[in-house]
């Protein structure tokens, strides 16, 4: 019987700064993901690799992109994403910010999408082991990554919603999202998903570095949401 697996998260917009679509000429974050994809292969077999893809504002494309078909021969689950759940607030908002670009309308906001998407496609199946998922940027490269880290971290993220690191090694604070780990549940993130959208709206998504903002003020107001990921991930 094989082992069970861990999830692993990571997104892009196919539009314009993906410099992928409409002719799927690999290149940008493509390429970045095909890297971190291939790396996670060999120095991270525990992991299930998941890739979002972002059609918000792709109009008359249907089905997977050339690249997206790729990643499914390279085992990862690909799901095309059109629209975030609190997509009108977010062309609403920072429609007008954006000049006609509508990537960061949705692009850099997909990791918000990670419990709609398991909860929309039933992914924490009995091959899953947990319910702690990971989260990356695209540009990343694994280095080593295994069952044993993350039942560490599944173990140091029960009573919390998430953990991430910062920007280097002598900086102990909650800055960059880019690596995250994530409790998927009815107490974590389920449990304060729609409070986190509500706060996000409010503020109109001012914030500084996008998603990354939102997901550092918010654990700023809300005390045992957040802990400190160690710098070595």
């Amino acid at each position: 019987m094989a082992a069970c697996k861990w999830l692993w998260f990571a997104g892009m917009h196919e539009g314009t700064n993906s410099r992928a679509a409409p002719d799927d000429t690999y290149g940008g974050y493509h390429s970045n993901y095909a890297a971190a994809l291939m790396s996670a292969r060999v120095k991270a077999p525990v992991l299930q690799p998941v890739l979002m893809l972002g059609r918000h504002g792709l109009n008359g494309t249907t089905g997977l992109s050339q690249f997206g078909r790729w990643a499914q021969t390279q085992s990862a689950l690909v799901f095309n994403v059109d629209r975030l759940e609190f997509q009108d607030q977010l062309d609403r908002y920072i429609g007008p910010r954006q000049h006609g670009d509508l990537n960061h309308m949705q692009g850099p906001y997909l990791r918000l999408h990670v419990p709609v998407l398991i909860r929309e496609h039933h992914l924490l199946t009995k091959d899953i082991c947990s319910d702690v998922v990971l989260y990356t940027d695209c540009d990343v490269v694994f280095l080593q990554v295994s069952a044993h880290a993350m039942m560490v971290q599944q173990s140091l993220l029960h009573d919390h919603v998430w953990s991430f690191s910062s920007e280097a090694e002598n900086i102990k604070a909650l800055q960059n999202t880019g690596v995250m780990l994530l409790l998927i549940n009815n107490t974590a993130f389920e449990g304060i998903y729609t409070d986190f959208i509500e706060f996000g709206i409010k503020q109109k998504f001012k914030f500084v570095a996008s998603d990354q903002g939102w997901i550092i003020h918010y654990s700023m107001e809300h005390n045992g949401t957040a802990r400190f990921l160690n710098t070595k991930w």
